[in-house]
């Protein structure tokens, strides 16, 4: 796969060492099909001057410094760095992450395997995986995040990119619904890891983060939603700044960017009504949850390091009666789990029926299986 890597930069002089290193150290790919390229945002760091210093010793195809004379914010200088590259494959990456070795060659197969379906690709983010839902059997999400995704060039120029009004914060639920209207499914690939170094801590607030993202809900549900998604925003909105301060000034800083939002209203409400557009929203059904887009997995913001500290076997019981499709998809979200170190142990309650299966699709599994050898059809077709 050829692959050009965007990245965008702002006084990230402190995460370049890792994130560049962790790019040349991958295995199982060829370092002379990335093009690597780094749009700046006007750092007043060192950060041109260390690009400066990987680029006269890359190992990789080629190696982009591409500088703005102003901070264009993320979406908009994403933009910029695509516009400049060619391959086929483009990787979305923030400067802030590593990449484990086997990352590229990993996301590489599950492309190989699955493009027929899907045209965007996320990577599992660590040490905080992402909480939102992703369906166990076949890896769709409904957006993916913009911190680490690889999309098809063709597609992401014919959505028009990222939303040049969204400056930070839900660019990427954007993007990723645009994709979607497009008729195209996004995959999570959780053998495809890397290292985020986003958060200190599960449910850590960023100001900036705080203000842009409960902005940015308001202009998407403008874009994809309806007059009673905007309420419902009213509402919440309203009451966070009737209630306590999440941190000082949150109230008047919230206050203040709505204001500042305001004329960018009617840019997404004209967005919406363009003919084409307006028959694909009539199928699209946006998901709104107060600020959140997708259903938050419980515990799954947490730091999933425990893997590494220690990794003792689980074992599984599934027991089943006769219905070997069920136990296959069973089996299929069982192979899918992040914590690998599992035994599966199947009882079959009749004749060994799921066992050939078994053996045929998942002899990749550690599985353990016994049918009970009892002729009782009849009650398993009662439950």
């Amino acid at each position: 796969m050829k692959l050009d890597i965007v990245i965008v930069t702002y006084n990230s002089e402190k995460w370049l060492n890792g994130c560049i290193e962790s790019i040349e150290k991958q295995e199982g790919i060829q370092l002379e099909d990335i093009n690597l390229f780094f749009v700046d945002n006007n750092s007043k760091d060192n950060t041109i001057k260390k690009l400066n210093t990987y680029k006269e010793k890359t190992k990789l195809g080629s190696f982009n410094i591409i500088k703005n004379s102003k901070n264009n914010g993320f979406g908009q200088a994403n933009n910029i760095g695509f516009e400049k590259g060619e391959s086929e494959y483009v990787f979305f990456l923030n400067h802030d992450t590593e990449l484990d070795k086997d990352a590229l060659k990993n996301i590489d197969k599950a492309i190989k395997e699955s493009e027929k379906e899907f045209a965007m690709w996320e990577f599992r983010q660590k040490p905080y995986e992402h909480p939102k839902y992703y369906n166990p059997l076949n890896g769709e999400t409904s957006w993916a995040s913009g911190a680490c995704f690889i999309i098809k060039r063709t597609l992401f120029k014919n959505i028009g990119g990222f939303d040049k009004k969204i400056f930070m914060y839900a660019e990427d639920v954007d993007l990723s619904w645009k994709v979607r209207l497009e008729g195209y499914k996004i995959k999570y690939v959780p053998e495809a890891t890397l290292t985020h170094y986003c958060y200190k801590e599960a449910g850590e607030i960023k100001p900036v983060q705080y203000y842009n993202s409960i902005i940015n809900n308001l202009n998407l549900r403008f874009k994809y939603g309806n007059y009673k998604d905007i309420l419902r925003w009213v509402k919440y909105t309203g009451g966070i700044i009737l209630r306590n301060e999440e941190f000082k000034g949150a109230k008047w800083g919230l206050i203040k960017a709505c204001i500042k939002n305001i004329p960018n209203i009617p840019y997404y409400i004209l967005w919406r009504n363009k003919e084409k557009r307006r028959e694909k929203l009539k199928n699209f059904k946006p998901t709104f949850y107060r600020y959140d887009y997708e259903i938050a997995r419980e515990g799954a913001f947490v730091k999933n390091d425990t893997e590494i500290l220690s990794n003792p076997l689980v074992s599984i019981l599934v027991r089943t009666c006769g219905r070997p499709n069920t136990l296959r998809e069973t089996l299929i979200s069982l192979r899918n789990q992040t914590y690998k170190n599992i035994e599966i142990v199947i009882v079959e309650d009749g004749e060994n029926i799921s066992q050939k299966m078994i053996e045929n699709e998942f002899s990749d599994l550690n599985i353990k299986y016994e049918a009970t050898i009892k002729k009782v059809r009849k009650m398993c077709s009662r439950q």
